[in-house]
């Protein structure tokens, strides 16, 4: 009886320390960034827990539209919040950051002085790029390829991930010689190298959120954006490679 009563207390004394619970679909690319925004976040606001579901943009879209019961969503890119928005399931929209493209390997493979060019190496057979049709950055890597006018050339290489973090993981097990790749997931790894795709080769990569209409912690989830909007959240996202406006 007394170590029921001890494990009722430990369930009642957690559910308690977290009286408000933020649920966060977040792109994963934004992966390493959250931790330390996550942290800082609920430290200024005690009793909160922010929880983080990774999924990818165009599927979170879908997701939420089929009534997906989130607080707030950020996204790769800012179509799909604006989608939410003229639709009526958003509101609040800000775009928080800027990504920046890369090739990251884990192989021998030389990485070229001209970044893009290191897709004609003749060692890469297989290049790893998330699925254009649902992550923003599996699009941008499309682009690139098609402005410096080598896609055609390549395009049977490509393999499709389901998103930005499978990329990397086809080219950390060398699935793939060659991953295009979110900078913010590999700034601060010691493993693989990678170089930085001319920016100029691909459309701004803006990263918008929406607190969504539903949310029943709609007050919590403005006080979530306010704080990203903050210049201490601005400060984390440059850490991790990210331009914030």
């Amino acid at each position: 009886m007394k170590k029921l009563l001890t494990v009722l207390f430990v369930i009642f004394f957690v559910h308690m320390s977290y009286a408000n619970e933020l649920k966060v679909v977040i792109a994963p690319n934004l992966d390493k960034v959250i931790k330390p925004i996550n942290a800082e976040f609920e430290k200024l606001n005690k009793g909160v827990k922010v929880v983080t579901i990774p999924l990818v943009s165009g599927a979170a879209y879908q997701q939420i539209t089929n009534g997906y019961p989130v607080d707030v969503f950020m996204s790769a890119d800012a179509k799909y919040p604006q989608e939410l928005i003229k639709k009526g399931f958003g509101d609040d929209y800000y775009i928080y950051a800027i990504g920046k493209l890369v090739i990251w390997t884990n192989s021998n493979v030389k990485l070229d002085k001209d970044c893009i060019n290191t897709c004609l190496d003749g060692n890469v057979s297989h290049i790893a790029i998330a699925n254009p049709k649902l992550a923003p950055y599996g699009r941008a890597s499309i682009e690139a390829l098609k402005s410096a006018n080598i896609y055609d050339r390549l395009k049977h290489k490509i393999v499709f991930a389901n998103d930005v973090s499978q990329a990397q993981q086809f080219a950390q097990t060398r699935s793939a010689q060659i991953a295009f790749i979110p900078l913010a997931l590999v700034i601060k790894s010691n493993v693989g190298h990678y170089c930085e795709v001319d920016q100029n080769l691909y459309k701004p990569i803006k990263q918008a959120m929406v607190v969504i209409k539903s949310s029943n912690e709609k007050e919590l989830a403005k006080k979530y954006v306010d704080f990203i909007k903050s210049n201490q959240a601005k400060e984390i996202f440059k850490e991790f490679g990210y331009a914030t406006p």
